[in-house]
C-alpha cells in the first residue's frame, strides 16, 4: 500500500487494512485513493471477518463482557474507522464513515449480492482455493 501511497502504483489488490492505512497518512478517500471492487465479483461480496482471542486463564466474565463489547454499536464506530473497515453492527449509525465505507457498505446491504464471510486466515483461504 506504500506503492500506491507514494504515487509508484495505481492498482493494488488489498483489504480495508489499506483504506484505514491511507487515511493515517491523511489521505482522503475518494480523492487521494478510492475503491474498486476484485473482477469478476459484481454479485458477490467477499469479506473477512476480524477475529479477537482470549487467552487461556483470562476471568471467564471479563471474556464475555469483552465478547459482548465486541457486538455493540460503540466498538464498531470505534475500531472500524480507525482500521478503515466497514462496521460489522448492520444498524450502526453511519455519520462517522466516509464516503467509500457508506459506498461499501449499501453494496453490502444489497438483497440482491450473495455475501462469502470468510474467518480462515487469508493465506490458508487463498491456497485452499488454489489447490480446488
Amino acid at each position: 500500500s506504500d506503492l500506491m501511497a507514494t504515487g509508484k502504483a495505481v492498482f493494488y489488490v488489498m483489504g480495508d487494512w489499506a483504506k484505514g492505512h491511507f487515511t493515517s497518512m491523511n489521505m482522503v478517500p475518494k480523492v487521494d485513493f478510492g475503491y474498486q471492487p476484485f473482477p469478476g465479483t459484481d454479485d458477490v461480496f467477499i469479506g473477512h471477518a476480524d477475529c479477537f482471542v482470549l487467552p487461556i486463564g483470562v476471568d471467564r466474565k471479563i471474556a464475555k463482557d469483552w465478547i459482548q463489547f465486541l457486538t455493540t454499536v460503540k466498538a464498531a464506530n470505534t475500531f472500524c474507522p480507525i482500521k478503515g473497515a466497514a462496521p460489522f453492527v448492520l444498524d450502526a449509525p453511519l455519520d462517522v464513515y466516509d464516503d467509500i465505507t457508506k459506498e461499501i457498505l449499501g453494496y453490502f446491504r444489497d438483497d440482491g449480492v450473495v455475501k462469502v464471510l470468510s474467518r480462515a486466515p487469508a493465506g490458508r483461504s487463498c491456497s485452499n482455493v488454489i489447490r480446488n
